[in-house]
This record gives structure tokens, C-alpha cells and sequence, in this order.
């Protein structure tokens, strides 16, 4: 009885959580339609969405390979539906992905840290899984919220900026995977795990070293 409670349970948040998503990359791109008939835009991808996470996610991992298996279908959406330059939509789907991960790792993370058990564990346990759940859609949403309000800010002239600022989230869920797998490793693979995440943790801070290079020369240009 509590087993079927938890799927339907679980089915009701991915209902939640496919419309949500395909609520941002709408909002931040806009549809082909210009608001004609935008309803088939909003339920395409939520149905992409949905289906993955209840077809694909049971075969891997979704802060995994899965993830990006998902970045795949999502850009196949936004190219197909929705507006937008290329770089436009590569850099919304990206950031899509990042907060996806990072929202379901921070929530988890959350859970463990108050239960005293690793992430693998707390997704593990249905009683402390429910509870996981619910803080990552509240955690989804204000990140969503963020990106949409903080997109009303960007312009088109910035892309070269957000191109590499792309980086930092990318190189960011390739670090957390890594991450999550190494425990599981053992001898020389666990070596390469712990070199790949000092590698990308250096890349990361070189790419905020380029950010923040940007900025500065930004400011003084507009100083003069």
C-alpha cells in the first residue's frame, strides 16, 4: 500500500514537474505561434518531459548519463517549437539542465546532511524520499522564478557572455556526477574520479577569471 501510495505520489510531482518545465523554456523563449494555439507548445513539452522521466528514469540514474540524455530531447523541442536563436536556445536548455540538477543534488544534499545519510541513501528510503521530493520542487521553482526575472535583463548583445558563463553550470553537473560515482569506484578508476574533479573545479574557476575579466573591462568602457 505505501509502494503504490509513493508512485502515485511521484506521478503527480513529474506531472508537476513536466509542466513546470516546459512552463521556463516557453517563458524565456517564447513560442513560433506568438501565442496562437500555445497550449500544444506547453503540453508537447510537458509530455516530452513526463515521459522521460517516467519511461527513461527507470533504466538510469537522472543526475547521471540520463541528464544529458534529456538535454537531447529538450533541444530537439526547442529547436522544433519554439523561438529563438540557436545559441538562444542551447544556452536556455543548458541552464534548464543545471538547475534541474542542481535543485534535485541541493534538496537531497539538505535531507541528507539533517538524517546523517549520503544522497544515494536519502533516495533510497521512501518516507525520507517523499520529503526530498517536495523541498526539490520548491527549490525547482524559486530557481526557475530567478532565471526568468534575471532573462528580462539580458540582452541579445550578451551572449557572448552568457555563451561562457554557460560553461560554469555544464562543467558544474559533469563535476557532481563524478561526484556521485565515486564512491562506487574502486582503486585506480576512484584516482581518476578525485583528478577529473580537481581538472573541472580548475576550469570552472578559470571561466569565472573570464567572467570577471568581462565585467571589468565593461565597467571601465562605460566609465569612458
Amino acid at each position: 500500500m505505501i509502494r503504490l501510495l509513493l508512485e502515485v505520489y511521484e506521478l503527480v510531482i513529474n506531472v508537476l514537474q513536466s509542466c513546470m518545465v516546459s512552463n521556463f523554456l516557453i517563458k524565456c523563449l517564447g513560442t513560433k505561434s506568438d501565442g496562437r494555439d500555445s497550449w500544444i507548445e506547453y503540453s508537447t513539452g510537458a509530455f516530452i518531459t513526463f515521459a522521460y522521466l517516467e519511461v527513461l528514469n527507470k533504466i538510469t540514474t537522472f543526475e547521471s548519463i540520463g541528464i544529458f540524455l534529456y538535454l537531447i530531447l529538450s533541444l530537439f523541442f526547442s529547436f522544433c517549437m519554439l523561438k529563438g536563436s540557436a545559441v538562444e536556445k542551447v544556452l536556455t536548455n543548458i541552464i534548464m539542465i543545471f538547475i534541474l540538477a542542481f535543485s534535485s543534488l541541493l534538496s537531497g544534499g539538505m535531507i541528507g546532511i539533517v538524517v546523517g545519510k549520503g544522497f544515494l541513501e536519502v533516495v533510497e528510503i521512501p518516507s525520507i524520499r517523499v520529503v526530498a521530493i517536495a523541498l526539490n520542487m520548491l527549490v525547482l521553482e524559486m530557481l526557475f522564478l530567478f532565471i526568468i526575472k534575471l532573462k528580462r535583463f539580458v540582452s541579445k548583445s550578451d551572449l557572448k557572455y552568457m555563451a561562457i558563463l554557460s560553461g560554469i553550470p555544464v562543467f558544474s553537473i559533469i563535476t557532481c556526477c563524478i561526484a556521485i560515482e565515486i564512491p562506487r569506484a574502486h582503486g585506480q578508476s576512484q584516482l581518476i574520479g578525485i583528478l577529473g574533479i580537481v581538472c573541472l573545479i580548475m576550469l570552472i574557476n578559470v571561466l569565472c577569471l573570464i567572467l570577471f575579466a568581462l565585467e571589468h573591462k565593461q565597467f571601465s568602457e562605460n566609465i569612458n
